[in-house]
């Protein structure tokens, strides 16, 4: 076992070990604090939900005693009854409508209804609510033969108007004289007590009927909905005293408290709280034991790490430098401190390996050199190669040409003299000379033909080569054309860089081949919309160019490697045989240039001549 792996694990023995019993022992006693005081706490939540719940409905039931049940209602009239109405409503702010019935439950006046705040506010008369649940929950059965100032209560509904708050309806026979002053009481102060309790007491508070429905809670979607049934079983266990346990509500840990309301309304007070919500500081401080205890050994780890690693260094690196030197690598230096025998082995080994880096670096010096000769005289060699091969191949196709046009021209001309003798000897308006004439016409377009091809063929006399300023060809050429482009509708673009250099060239072939570039511009234009010619020139390090763009039909990507040979073309007219690139190719060639292309089919083309700079 090596001095680092012994000293981590003292280290685990002697510091991190004590340090995590103590931690998590801690934990699990805070962890049972918790739970007792969260027991304590809900015990208490839930006895003062239930006496509070108790004290409402007791004094609600008691104010409509006080104030019905010593009415007389049969000795008043109308009005007054109405009034006493109204005035029964103002005597609890929990009372929001109430209406005057007999015994069969036939309404002997309209219902009065309490005035929201708004309506209140601007004297409008409150809106009619639908009482309909307010009316079926009567308790009329209750009441019957019933002796002077009996109250009966309703089990709880849901009243229209606020939402989902739960509301009772409490009779009360005024004086014994069979009518029934009923009174609808909201719940909506116990349902905002619950919500209230539920966001800031020790879990939500839920008050349960008898039939396991929740009459208040959290929420008002929980309202007059079942509870669960772990919660109801709970709330059914209910004793005279607060009880708290922990059970299992839809398959999660849950704490829960309930205690009952002190009277025969049998409604139950229930707050409960996930386990694991209510652990959640212990689940933090238990993270955060683990962190720092995961902290505090890595620290430890980092610590020992480089403790041992002090004491070994100096030989590892001594080490470490020989094996390095084995493998080649040159470049690696021991350094060690001090002046011991191991300093001067490594001083011996650092001069070694400086000399030995020095000469690879020296012999691949030479190589990249080499490499790099090697492959500009092979790229040369393929430019080269390129060029002689097309220049074989316009040779080859001239002397075909040539060979071509001397053997058809023969021919032709018997067919041209012919047809013109003919014709010498027909009036010039019947049938046959029509005939003769479209021979004629046809036999000099295959001369023009063959004359194209002949002078395809022949020699080009030597480029005079002097400085030539390729501003100068290009605003030339563009005289020649300029007005029968702008007859055509053509709109013409200039950009000339100034100044530009000069280059080695022939004037006379050079405007050769702008004047080829701008033929085929307009031609690629016939059908486009918008026409624009735009030519110029540019300067870019050692070379010059000269260039044309269209906004033509453009070339497709598979007619692009083909453009320079002769005879090809992509034009809608025939003209020239497809030869003007192709002699604008080798004049260009013959002045060391390139003609370089760049096209969108739909969009246009532009041609670029590039030519070295006059040295």
């Amino acid at each position: 076992m090596r001095l680092y792996q012994k000293l981590v694990l003292f280290m685990l023995a002697a510091a991190v070990g004590p340090v995590a019993v103590v931690g998590f022992s801690l934990l699990a006693s805070a962890e049972s604090e918790l739970r007792a005081r969260i027991g304590a706490q809900q015990a208490a939540t839930a006895a003062a939900a239930a006496q509070q719940a108790g004290r409402d409905i007791d004094e609600g039931v008691e104010t409509l005693v006080r104030a019905a049940g010593p009415i007389r209602w049969r000795e008043l009239d109308p009005q007054e009854r109405a009034g006493a109405l109204r005035l029964l409503l103002q005597q609890s702010r929990h009372f929001s409508a109430a209406v005057l019935l007999d015994s069969s439950g036939a309404e002997l006046l309209p219902a009065v209804l309490r005035p929201s705040k708004d309506e209140a506010h601007d004297g409008r008369p409150p809106q009619p609510p639908d009482l309909t649940a307010f009316r079926a929950a009567v308790p009329l059965a209750a009441l019957a033969n019933a002796g002077p100032g009996a109250v009966a209560m309703s089990p709880p509904y849901a009243r229209p108007g606020e939402g989902s708050a739960a509301a009772l309806a409490v009779a009360v026979d005024g004086a014994g004289q069979n009518w029934l002053a009923v009174v609808e009481m909201s719940l909506h102060a116990l349902q905002e007590r619950a919500e209230e309790e539920s966001r800031t007491g020790a879990g939500e508070l839920y008050l349960v009927d008898a039939e396991g429905r929740a009459i208040a809670g959290p929420s008002r979607e929980v309202v007059l909905k079942p509870v669960s049934l772990a919660d109801r079983a709970l709330a059914g266990n209910a004793g005279s005293k607060p009880s708290f346990s922990r059970y299992a509500a839809d398959g999660v840990a849950t704490l829960g408290a309930v205690a009952r309301t002190p009277d025969q309304l049998g409604w139950t007070a229930l707050v409960r709280i996930p386990e694991e919500q209510a652990f959640a500081p212990v689940a933090r401080m238990r993270r955060t034991v683990l962190f720092s205890i995961a902290g505090a050994l890595l620290l430890l780890l980092a610590a020992g790490f480089l403790f041992s690693r002090g004491i070994a260094t100096r030989l590892e690196q001594v080490a470490e430098g020989a094996r390095a030197f084995g493998r080649g690598e040159l470049s690696v230096r021991i350094e060690v401190k001090g002046a011991d025998e191991t300093a001067e082995l490594a001083e011996t080994f650092n001069a070694v390996g400086a000399e030995l880096s020095a000469a690879r670096k020296k012999l691949l010096t030479w190589n990249e050199e080499l490499q790099q000769k090697v492959e500009e005289r092979t790229a040369e060699l393929k430019a080269a190669q390129a060029q002689l091969l097309e220049a074989q191949k316009l040779a080859a196709i001239g002397q075909l040409g040539a060979g071509v046009a001397h053997e058809i021209n023969n021919p032709l001309a018997g067919i041209l003299g012919n047809a013109q003798l003919l014709l010498l000897d027909r009036p010039g308006d019947d049938r046959e000379s029509t005939i003769l004439k479209k021979i004629e016409a046809q036999a000099k377009r295959a001369k023009e033909i063959t004359s194209n091809l002949l002078r395809f063929s022949q020699q080009r006399p030597a480029a005079d080569l002097r400085p030539v300023d390729l501003n100068k060809v290009v605003k030339d050429t563009l005289s020649l054309v300029e007005a029968q482009v702008k007859s055509e509708g053509i709109e013409i673009g200039l950009s000339l860089a100034d100044p530009l250099p000069p280059v080695s060239g022939d004037p006379g072939h050079l405007a050769q081949v702008m004047l080829h570039l701008l033929a085929n511009a307009r031609t690629a234009m016939l059908k486009s919309s918008p026409k624009r010619l735009t030519l110029g020139t540019l300067a870019e390090g050692d070379t010059v160019s000269m260039w044309v763009a269209d906004t033509g039909k453009g070339i497709a990507d598979k007619d692009l490697p083909r453009i320079f040979e002769p005879f090809f073309t992509t034009k809608d007219v025939w003209s020239n045989v497809g030869l003007g690139l192709s002699v604008s190719y080798r004049v260009v060639s013959e002045h060391k240039g390139q003609i370089k292309v760049k096209t969108e089919v739909g969009k246009g083309s532009t041609f670029s001549v590039e030519l070295p700079k006059r040295g």
